[in-house]
């Protein structure tokens, strides 16, 4: 999370200096505007790849199933020297849509409980109090 958020602190930074630089008039040549606007993508590839990999994690630790084998359109083949997979954006789109099913469905497990057990339980305890309040109540009143 922290990588991320330095990494996107930087981004703004680098645009900060583009915006400035691409100014006519400043005597910024355009090797140093396209220096930038490199540095702008490798970081924008960096938080890509970063914001996949925090999606496998939610989902490792949901045990939704986002795998290579179940669903091979979900992953694309960087381009570096070691083979590494990561989710392609019709994958993260779906393995947020996985992710948020799976919260949904344990949310209304936790709430099933609430609603099926504790309320019922509360309102019988209630009414036993109730009862026992007029009981003493009307056993007071006749002495």
């Amino acid at each position: 999370m922290w990588r991320r958020l330095g990494l996107g602190w930087k981004r703004k930074r680098l645009v900060t200096q583009v915006r400035k630089r691409s100014r006519p008039g400043k005597g910024y040549t355009f090797a140093d505007v396209t220096r930038l606007g490199h540095e702008i993508r490798s970081i924008d590839d960096e938080l890509y790849e970063q914001e996949g990999f925090a999606l496998e994690r939610t989902a490792r630790k949901l045990e939704v199933d986002i795998s290579q084998t179940s669903f091979p359109d979900y992953w694309e083949d960087d381009d570096g020297d070691h083979p590494r997979y990561s989710l392609s954006t019709k994958g993260r789109f779906n393995a947020r849509k996985l992710i948020d099913e799976e919260k949904a469905r344990r949310f209304e497990v936790k709430t099933l409980w609430v609603t099926k057990l504790i309320v019922p339980l509360l309102a019988a305890l209630v009414g036993i109090l109730g009862a026992l309040t007029g009981l003493v109540a009307v056993l007071r009143h006749t002495k």
